[in-house]
């Protein structure tokens, strides 16, 4: 199971259309090799991305996205908070966050290969059912969701 981007693109495209979103593209010798964008949500702002290719230079051209997009987002007279969830982990622009005041977290990420795995029984699940994600599930998930970050790493970084 890989993640599906399409709720995220909708999201994007929501935050174009309100004009909440911001960035910037590094180019060297007329080729894009990066790019960094934010987004605004109140009294907040959300590094949504940055990205360098492989082909340039990762840690000089990502330290100096990110310190344009800081530079731009600290000009916000609203903003109280800046959130980020950058990866990978312990990757170049560790220190830059860090030297800018971040506070870095580590996250676990599971991966599973399905085909490695014995076949799943039907019915064996004790009751358990699992239906598509509807809006009605929205209370009830936020309930359990708060309950999940009660004394948690994410509790203390999600603002929500």
């Amino acid at each position: 199971m890989h993640w599906d981007y399409r709720g995220a693109l909708e999201l994007i495209k929501r935050f174009m259309e309100a004009r909440a979103l911001a960035g910037c593209v590094a180019f060297e010798g007329g080729t894009a090799a990066g790019y960094s964008f934010y987004v605004l949500e109140e009294q907040k702002g959300l590094i949504g991305g940055l990205y360098v290719s492989c082909k340039f230079a990762q840690e000089t051209l990502g330290r100096r996205l990110l310190e344009e997009m800081l530079f731009s987002m600290r000009a916000i007279p609203h903003l109280m908070r800046i959130e980020a969830q950058l990866m990978p982990f312990s990757g170049p622009l560790d220190a830059p966050l860090l030297d800018h005041g971040f506070h870095l977290y580590t996250r676990q990420f599971m991966l599973l290969d399905l085909r490695k795995m014995p076949e799943a029984k039907a019915g064996s699940s004790s009751g358990l059912r699992l239906v598509r994600w509807n809006d009605r599930h929205f209370d009830s998930c936020a309930k359990l969701i708060y309950l999940a970050y009660a004394n948690h790493v994410d509790g203390a970084i999600n603002d929500q």
